[in-house]
């Protein structure tokens, strides 16, 4: 599984703001020594577009579904749709989802099945020096020291 998000902000939001700052005094400071081992990889693709299964708005409500399926936890029940959609015949290479703790950053986790449609990754180079990052350190108001 490979999972990504459409913008930086929800690749912070997915890994290094996940769920550290639940039940705290916000904003927790993030060190630069943990951004340091952060790199910004974009995907490319071959000319096959991928095909993904949405799971928000009325895509999820047509599925039978609703909001609970992106902040259940333990994720038991978000574990069992991936697997159906992986198991579905139309063979989707992946599943689009909302962050958990931002739900306006689209997310994807792809299956192993999407590799033929990846031609590669471009390191974009440290998450510090991508140009969108002093944005999504102000839309979470992160402290960096």
């Amino acid at each position: 599984m490979l999972y990504g998000a459409r913008t930086l902000a929800g690749c912070l939001v997915e890994t290094l703001i996940r769920g550290r700052f639940q039940d705290t005094a916000w904003p927790q400071p993030i060190t630069e020594r943990e951004l340091r081992t952060r790199r910004v990889a974009r995907l490319r693709l071959h000319a096959r577009p991928l095909r993904a299964i949405e799971l928000f708005g009325a895509a999820l409500l047509r599925l039978g579904g609703d909001a609970r399926l992106h902040s259940e936890v333990p994720y038991t029940t978000p574990e069992a749709w991936a697997r159906a959609a992986h198991r579905h015949p139309a063979q989707p290479d992946g599943i689009l989802y909302p962050a958990r703790f931002d739900a306006t950053c689209l997310c994807a986790a792809l299956f192993d099945r999407a590799a033929n449609a990846i031609a590669g990754f471009d390191d974009e180079g440290p998450v510090y020096d991508h140009p969108d990052f002093p944005a999504a350190v102000a839309r979470y108001e992160l402290t960096i020291v």
